[in-house]
């Protein structure tokens, strides 16, 4: 008798603690879910010791990269090699940079495009299907397309709206997205004139003549990304695509140079379009 009285109260005591539990993981989701919606402002109050950036570390931040950053992945044998990065613009169609189209080779079997994942080495594949590239791109970096065979619509791939025409720089939303880091400037950051940036990357260079590569289609700023083809984002308007530039400007703390979206916003729709 006392055993089954003894029993009986283990069997009231798991009773307790599993509702006890459930209780807690109810709690815990609505303060996750709490969390989530003021994570966002959380992230854009941390700022770096640079006090002219701020950036965002936290993974609520991180998960609002994703949605329309694309991965250009070479596949050497078993390995994944990260070559460059596009951004996504239409449910079959990616936007980068002529530069970045240089290093995928006329076998597409070899490349393919990942999307909608925190790493790009996990991300949705999506397979190239052709490619197109502004005929500026035969004498300067220039915009090229990207075409997919399955379509980006696997949550939580999503595209950006393209800057149909250029204005002045929101300094308080504009972005900068990459694989490896997020950035969102602050005030301090400004525009440098496409002269000045010219000439500081000719000097970097040894003087060497760059005056065709710095015309209406681009513009500089006083900050830059580390990857090729890194989208640049205001008030969730894609304006800007880091061009080939931008690697050196990373190490030697030169200007970023951009390609203005809004120049190629004609040809980039056209082409969607008629392909």
């Amino acid at each position: 008798m006392a055993s089954v009285q003894f029993l009986s109260a283990i069997f009231l005591c798991l009773i307790c603690l599993n509702s006890l539990l459930l209780c807690f993981n109810l709690s815990y989701s609505s303060f996750l879910r709490h969390s989530g919606e003021i994570g966002r402002q959380n992230c854009l109050d941390a700022r770096s010791e640079n006090k002219s950036i701020k950036v965002k570390r936290c993974s609520t931040c991180e998960r609002e990269k994703i949605i329309f950053l694309g991965a250009v992945i070479k596949i050497v044998d078993d390995d994944d090699i990260l070559q460059c990065e596009c951004t996504i613009v239409n449910d079959f169609w990616a936007v980068t940079t002529t530069s970045c189209i240089d290093l995928i080779e006329e076998d597409f079997n070899l490349f393919h495009i990942t999307s909608g994942s925190l790493k790009w080495q996990t991300g949705n594949k999506h397979f190239i299907r052709r490619i197109f590239s502004h005929e500026n791109g035969l004498i300067k970096e220039s915009i090229s397309l990207i075409k997919v065979h399955n379509p980006f619509v696997i949550y939580p791939e999503q595209l950006i709206i393209l800057q149909r025409e250029w204005s002045n720089i929101n300094s308080n939303s504009i972005q900068l997205y990459g694989w490896s880091h997020y950035r969102s400037l602050d005030s301090d950051f400004s525009m440098i004139s496409n002269e000045k940036c010219r000439l500081t990357y000719e000097k970097f260079h040894g003087n060497v003549s760059l005056l065709n590569t710095f015309d209406d289609d681009v513009f500089c700023m006083n900050f830059c990304q580390y990857h090729i083809g890194n989208p640049l984002v205001d008030n969730g308007f894609l304006i800007g695509l880091s061009s080939n530039l931008n690697v050196e400007c990373a190490d030697n703390f030169l200007p970023g140079k951009y390609l203005k979206i809004s120049y190629y916003y004609d040809w980039i729709v056209n082409t969607m379009n008629i392909n």
